[in-house]
């Protein structure tokens, strides 16, 4: 039965993300999602009420993709999320130059 609700549960998903590209938005390529996302990074900063500008991932899977091949976004390095974040953004940067 749990194998069934797994199954279930994923093929829920592919019709999210096959309903999510229908979308005008998901029509954008990464590069102008990315110079959105940019904006998005200047007026919101992560703070301790919330991620900020990073929620944009967690909109679709499109987007996250977007946010997450620009390497440049997570340069802008935060304590104030924890030290998880803070692995996550070194990670998500690679060898983009930091700001601290």
């Amino acid at each position: 039965l749990e194998d069934e609700i797994e199954a279930m549960n994923l093929a829920m998903s592919n019709l999210r993300t096959r309903y999510n590209s229908l979308s005008l938005i998901s029509s954008l390529p990464p590069e102008v999602l990315s110079n959105i996302f940019w904006y998005r990074m200047l007026a919101s900063p992560p703070s301790r009420n919330g991620l900020g500008w990073i929620e944009v991932t967690h909109v679709c899977r499109h987007w996250r993709d977007a946010a997450l091949q620009d390497h440049s976004l997570w340069s802008d390095i935060t304590s104030i999320l924890g030290p998880r974040w803070i692995h996550r953004m070194l990670d998500r940067a690679q060898f983009t130059p930091l700001s601290i």
